[in-house]
């Protein structure tokens, strides 16, 4: 009988392309609707634990508003950098630092040309369009999108 259950996992006959898109589907939905209420739960942007939704994103966007200012080099005083975070938020949410090199900021400074989570909403999408065409070579047509965003959200 461990024989019969061990194949059943092993072998995974039971799981077919159509099975597993299906799976897929539902991850996708729930990722979806998890996504929609974690933001409907933070309003202006921070979320129920207090944290910003997309933490790592405030410091791009940070940096990015000290360099849309005209001051680029602040964004590796961490005194500046921070106090921007601060800014962002109108509190302090504890401090992300920006380690990226100079050249980042050519990538970064035009979100700063919108709200945050407008420019958050542009970064995933964009990073996102990026994921997705990164995974084009390894997934058939039929998987495509959904897959993606599946393993995105």
């Amino acid at each position: 009988m461990p024989s019969a259950r061990l194949s059943l996992i092993r072998d995974a006959a039971w799981l077919d392309a159509d099975r597993a898109g299906a799976w897929r589907d539902v991850l996708l939905v729930m990722s979806v609707l998890g996504v929609a209420g974690w933001i409907v739960l933070s309003p202006h942007g921070v979320d129920p634990t207090g944290k910003a939704l997309g933490t790592d994103f405030r410091s791009f966007y940070a940096a990015s508003k000290l360099a849309l200012a005209g001051h680029p080099a602040a964004a590796y005083d961490p005194a500046a950098h921070h106090g921007a975070e601060t800014a962002i938020f109108g509190r302090d949410l504890g401090y992300a630092a920006f380690f990226y090199p100079p050249l980042f900021l050519l990538v970064c400074t035009p979100l700063a040309a919108l709200p945050y989570l407008a420019s958050l909403g542009v970064w995933l999408a964009a990073t996102g369009a990026a994921f997705a065409a990164s995974l084009r070579g390894w997934l058939d047509r039929r998987l495509g999108w959904r897959t993606a965003a599946a393993l995105r959200c």
